[in-house]
């Protein structure tokens, strides 16, 4: 979950858009990766910034493999 608010925090947070490949590379995952996250958090209607009680949600619903 904490690679998640950070690839939304870094893609979404700043003035100057972070591209995947940078995003990557600072969290130590795939390119691949970043864009599959992107893409299951769209699907499931995420945007930033993540509600602070997102994780809490998560666990409830049983939704931890959507991410």
């Amino acid at each position: 979950m904490r690679q998640i608010r950070e690839l939304f925090r870094l893609k979404f947070g700043s003035l100057l858009p972070t591209s995947d490949r940078q995003i990557a590379a600072q969290l130590g995952v795939a390119r691949s990766t970043v864009a599959e996250y992107l893409e299951r958090a769209h699907a499931a209607g995420l945007s930033w910034p993540l509600p602070p009680d997102l994780s809490v949600r998560l666990k409830t619903v049983g939704a931890e493999s959507v991410l």
